[in-house]
């Protein structure tokens, strides 16, 4: 129920509102269209206007000596952040000795648009790891031990919606109620 109705108390007041002055036949019909118009908003995308990039470093958790502690880190300026986390897992599915890899994988934003245009995957990296080159270990340590055409790079983006609460939850079993309501007296008119 919440991701279909959450964050549409307004218009469900509309909705209700409708219904009391035309009766349900239109209030049903307006509802539909009210959906349609919502999904399209409610599943719409957010452009974040930085750059994501993602990289898995081979650097052990003994190469980075933090002792398997992930961290995020934010900057100012530039949509800069960083983040790593360490990870295992089994070398290969055949080994059933339990032999293990170790990696870091971490990701970089910036709204920097000269790192991300520029084409060449070492002259990129190479840009990125200069505008972080200043902050804490071992995040110039991951970028740089971490091969240039495996940086993966993608544009920002989050899905816009709208989170207020669902606040009467009675409103809502109401409108379904009357939906199966006027779908029994289609269904019983067809029958007669």
């Amino acid at each position: 129920l919440r991701s279909h109705y959450a964050g549409h108390v307004a218009l469900k007041s509309q909705w209700k509102k409708m219904k009391e002055s035309n009766g349900s036949k239109v209030a049903l019909q307006q509802s539909k269209q009210w959906e349609h118009e919502q999904h399209d908003e409610t599943n719409s995308i957010d452009d974040r206007k930085y750059t994501v990039f993602r990289g898995n470093s081979p650097m052990t958790m003994d190469d980075v000596g933090m002792d398997d502690v992930s961290f995020q880190t934010w900057g100012e300026g530039n949509s800069m952040r960083f983040a790593a986390l360490s990870m295992t897992y089994p070398k290969s599915p055949c080994h059933l000795d339990g032999e293990r890899e170790e990696k870091h994988v971490w990701f970089a934003t910036t709204s920097d648009s000269s790192i991300a245009s520029n084409r060449d995957p070492k002259e990129r990296k190479r840009l990125l790891l200069n505008s972080f080159e200043k902050w804490h270990d071992p995040i110039a340590q991951l970028i740089n031990s971490t091969p240039a055409h495996q940086i993966l790079m993608e544009h920002g983006v989050a899905h816009k919606h709208s989170v207020a609460p669902v606040f009467n939850l009675n409103e809502i079993l109401k409108y379904e109620r009357t939906v199966e309501d006027l779908k029994k007296d289609k269904e019983l008119k067809m029958f007669n």
